[in-house]
């Protein structure tokens, strides 16, 4: 049996923490879910490993975007990460693309276009199945895309 892939899910809001994370087991993901920026980098310093990060802008102390920065700087980290956020902005927006996000959706949101996402990133799906998701990701409302993230064949 394969292993599950597992995801890390930052957010301080233990509502929409424990909903993504109870989302994801449901649908065969392990998950870490931290409520912190801070408890999320010693985590993965201490060698937790990650397939997929969903990660919140808005935390206490250090920022979504700032553990963004230092997984994909000293931590020199691939996993693909989500930014699951309430901040709408371009310039949000951009800023999350910069700084090495494959997916930026604005809360509030649909928990299927969620797991779409986890599902298009690490899910092991046959190419026609890839090809359906790529389109309803492509055509939800509040999921913005950085040039890296869509792939057409």
């Amino acid at each position: 049996m394969a292993q599950k892939k597992t995801v890390l899910v930052v957010d301080d809001e233990i509502d929409v923490r424990t909903g993504v994370a109870r989302m994801l087991l449901q649908h065969g993901y392990a998950v870490q879910a931290y409520g912190t920026a801070e408890d999320a980098l010693l985590a993965l310093r201490e060698g937790v490993k990650a397939d997929l990060m969903v990660l919140d802008i808005m935390l206490p102390g250090m920022t979504g975007l700032g553990l963004l920065r230092e997984i994909r700087g000293p931590m020199r980290n691939r996993v693909p990460v989500i930014l699951l956020t309430a901040r709408s902005n371009s310039a949000d927006i951009g800023d999350g693309y910069n700084k090495g996000a494959e997916f930026y959706l604005t809360k509030p949101f649909e928990p299927k276009t969620l797991l779409n996402a986890v599902d298009y990133l690490i899910g092991e799906l046959p190419p026609e199945k890839q090809s359906l998701l790529e389109v309803e990701l492509l055509t939800s409302e509040n999921v913005y895309y950085g040039l890296r993230t869509i792939t057409y064949r």
